[in-house]
């Protein structure tokens, strides 16, 4: 299969209470200044590595149908094993799956899939502290994010962890010690596209 069939594509957030770090890069292993935002007091302060102020990235992709039979449990359980090797390789614990996150984040990889973007925003509007909270999960400090998607590769799944590991914003939250529960959502298309969408918190 030639190069130019293969895309791959992910985004990291995370949030301590109210900071939020986002990273974005393509297959060309490019990669865009870190961007960050802090709340204090009420007012927002933003900047990235040229001291701009960062824009919400939203990656247009065309819309999908979901493959209904795609087996998506053992998918996001072999993701999950592995991000957890990763923690344990180095020292860390392993992060707890938790259903309700599990859910968050499958619902956001089916909204990108099916209606065709790529974006830690959400179809209301809501990043992934927001997006918890609608769904009745606010009982945490902290709580990030990390999604990826891909197309034409044999192993998707390894190849968006292996991706993550490379990029420093999503390896921060990959090896956090700070996280404790995790939940993990795949949405998988008849067009070959896979669509990852991973949660963490802590409370």
């Amino acid at each position: 299969m030639k190069n130019s069939s293969h895309v791959i594509a992910f985004l990291s957030a995370f949030f301590f209470l109210s900071l939020s770090i986002p990273a974005y890069s393509q297959a060309s292993e490019k990669r865009a200044p870190e961007r960050g935002v802090r709340y204090i007091s009420g007012k927002a302060k933003a900047s990235n590595s040229n001291g701009h102020a960062p824009k919400k990235q939203t990656i247009a992709l065309e819309r999908s149908e979901l493959k209904l039979d795609a087996d998506s449990a053992n998918l996001e359980k072999e993701t999950f094993d592995l991000i957890n090797l990763r923690r344990l390789e180095r020292g860390l614990k392993e992060l707890k799956w938790s259903d309700e996150l599990a859910d968050l984040a499958r619902t956001h990889s089916e909204n990108m899939a099916v209606y065709g973007f790529f974006s830690h925003i959400g179809l209301n509007g809501r990043l992934v502290d927001r997006r918890a909270a609608d769904s009745g999960i606010d009982k945490w400090q902290g709580i990030g994010e990390n999604i990826a998607f891909n197309k034409g590769f044999a192993n998707p799944t390894s190849l968006a962890v292996e991706r993550w590991m490379l990029s420093a914003g999503h390896k921060l939250n990959l090896l956090d010690s700070r996280w404790t529960e995790s939940g993990l959502g795949i949405a998988v298309t008849k067009d070959g596209k896979y669509f990852f969408t991973q949660i963490f918190i802590f409370r």
